[in-house]
């Protein structure tokens, strides 16, 4: 884009920069060139590898604070999200599947970027964490990383949920795999880890078994040892008022 020219790159390509991306972009063409100029000066390179890190941060995050409104495609990230969304071998759509997966992926990166943004140039320690620190990231936040904030990523989050209707639609997809391991499932693409759940289920056992002391003043392990668990039988549907397990004849 920098060798055609700001205004040839819109003309063929479609894809725009305002004046802030635009001079980032000419910071990192800088960099590369200084780069190649002090070839072999290994004492600076670190340095202009930094330089370049520094100059392709900042035209990221002048990317990601942009507002736009109707004509989202003004903005060079949506632009390439846009692309993202055309099948190349078939000229059509992207399936839902695939496009919201490199959405999730871009809006992750986009999060990162951000973070490291608001909080640059502040102590790395949490325990040096100020208010005045959070509530700049909240202003922040508010302004840039949340739906309907006309940016990239209020952009994006309403293209996935949009995404991820279709995908809810499409028949055919496994909702429950395994995972290689064995050791967790996924559900809608979700990790469910087998551990977690026993944990969840113990915790859950552990929780009853608290009430239920109290509610016996303190004699539930001696209750317990009277009672065949195994044997009572019980329903988790609602079977109508007043009925429990206690009402089951099988339990009598």
């Amino acid at each position: 884009m920098y060798r055609l020219g700001r205004e040839e790159a819109e003309q063929q390509y479609g894809i725009r920069f305002n004046d802030v991306q635009w001079e980032k972009l000419e910071g990192i063409v800088d960099r590369l060139e200084m780069m190649a100029g002090e070839e072999g000066e290994e004492n600076k390179g670190d340095e202009q590898t930094a330089a370049l890190d520094q100059a392709v941060f900042e035209f990221w995050v002048a990317i990601l604070k942009q507002q736009v409104a109707f004509k989202v495609y003004v903005n060079p990230l949506l632009h390439f999200t846009a692309v993202l969304g055309i099948n190349d071998e078939t000229g059509g759509w992207a399936q839902a599947k695939h496009f919201t997966a490199s959405l999730a992926g871009l809006v992750w990166y986009g999060r990162v970027l951000m973070l490291e943004h608001i909080f640059e140039g502040e102590p790395e320690d949490p325990e040096k964490v100020t208010i005045d620190m959070v509530e700049r990231f909240k202003e922040e936040y508010r302004r840039w990383l949340v739906d309907g904030t006309h940016t990239p990523f209020s952009t994006m989050i309403r293209w996935m949920s949009y995404g991820k209707g279709f995908r809810n639609k499409e028949s055919g997809l496994p909702t429950v795999m395994w995972e290689e391991s064995r050791k967790a499932v996924r559900y809608l693409g979700q990790q469910i880890k087998i551990q977690e759940f026993r944990d969840a289920v113990k915790a859950g056992v552990d929780e009853a078994e608290a009430v239920l002391d109290e509610l016996i003043f303190g004699q539930w392990e001696e209750v317990e040892r009277s009672i065949d668990m195994g044997r009572i039988v019980d329903s988790l549907m609602y079977e109508g008022p007043d009925r429990s397990f206690m009402t089951n004849e099988k339990n009598a």
